[in-house]
């Protein structure tokens, strides 16, 4: 989940490492950047404005980076797991 910098990355690490896995990324906004090309070579699927808000369509999923911005659904869903923490910078 998340089409940001650290979740583009990840899924393009993830696909080069095997290109049998397939590896979607479900993201709330638009992006065009110069790794969606790379991205679509290697055959990562790319969901864009798209809001996830319950992941029982991914429950066949193996892992879910959860890779959504600080107004994360995820981190919110499972935040006693997770215990995200965020801190304002001076």
């Amino acid at each position: 989940m998340g089409g940001g910098p650290a979740g583009l990355y990840f899924t393009l690490l993830k696909k080069k490492t095997d290109l049998e896995h397939e590896v979607l990324v479900a993201e709330r906004n638009r992006a065009e950047d110069n790794l969606q090309r790379r991205r679509a070579e290697l055959g990562v699927r790319m969901e864009f404005q798209k809001e996830v808000t319950d992941l029982a369509a991914y429950a066949d999923a193996d892992l879910i980076p959860a890779a959504d911005g600080v107004n994360s659904f995820i981190r919110s869903r499972y935040a006693e797991h997770l215990r995200p923490q965020t801190r304002k910078r001076k």
